[in-house]
């Protein structure tokens, strides 16, 4: 175990704690424990911090220690956590990912229903706490509101966004008030989502566009048919409404010239 450089727990096991012994393993690059608690890393010199480690891979962490146990990971590439339904939990993570130099992707999941009345808020400034080289993002059960979409839009190098199980919530989202320059997937599964504007401008490099679950999405801006890197649109389980929509992007696309675009809609809904 101490020269290992991969270590993963199958069995999800959210209410455990990774044994303290987890900071004393200098040659560690990927951990995946299993939802488990990351433990604070001690201040004896005779342990070391994970200096080496890249992955750190579906870890659960108490509000107070996000950044103790991220000063002692300054190396993490890729980091998946998963919070309780705390907003100072939330809170405290994100003030405490700038630690994360090097992080190019983040996934958070907060376990909640969709339908308890909760919602959280994202720091107006959210490029002064957010890693820099952040490429990839993944938002699960997170209950903010669309208008954080514009504050997510400062964030210079996302090139992938999915956001999932109620990760937005609201009937409107105006995405001409903000966007993001180099994003080329987005993802979108489960919302109450009914009114959605958005401009060309606001998702120059689009690429790929997912909807899944979308029951009360009424259509898809037509312009982001204007979009000239579009290569997939694609709806799973929307409303019935939206398909059209998606067919319009279509048309529009093959009219600039794109003959690579791909358009699907699978189990519409009534």
């Amino acid at each position: 175990m101490w020269e290992s450089e991969i270590l993963t727990f199958q069995q999800f096991a959210s209410q455990l704690s990774l044994p303290l012994v987890i900071w004393n393993q200098p040659n560690l690059r990927h951990l995946c424990p299993g939802g488990m608690y990351m433990p604070v890393p001690p201040k004896s010199q005779n342990l070391l911090c994970l200096e080496n480690l890249e992955t750190l891979d579906s870890i659960s962490v108490a509000a107070s220690n996000w950044k103790e146990n991220f000063t002692a990971i300054p190396k993490v590439k890729k980091l998946a956590v998963c919070l309780p339904p705390w907003r100072s939990v939330m809170s405290n993570l994100i003030d405490s990912l700038i630690r994360l130099v090097d992080l190019e992707k983040l996934r958070i999941h907060l376990d909640i229903s969709p339908y308890e009345n909760f919602s959280l808020r994202l720091p107006t400034l959210l490029s002064d706490v957010y890693p820099t080289f952040l490429k990839s993002s993944t938002l699960v059960g997170t209950c903010l509101l669309w208008e954080d979409m514009t504050t997510l839009g400062q964030l210079p190098n996302v090139e992938v966004l999915r956001l999932k199980c109620f990760a937005f919530q609201g009937r409107n989202w105006n995405l001409n008030e903000g966007g993001f320059k180099k994003l080329k997937l987005l993802q979108i599964n489960e919302t109450n989502l009914v009114h959605w504007e958005a401009s060309s401008e606001s998702l120059p490099r689009l690429e790929f566009l997912i909807l899944k679950y979308c029951y009360k999405l009424e259509d898809i801006p037509t312009e982001i048919g204007d979009i000239p890197t579009l290569k997939l649109t694609e709806l799973h389980n929307c409303s019935q409404a939206a398909a059209p929509s998606s067919e319009e992007i279509g048309e529009e696309q093959q009219s600039l010239g794109n003959e690579v675009l791909v358009v699907r809609a699978y189990n519409t809904e009534e």
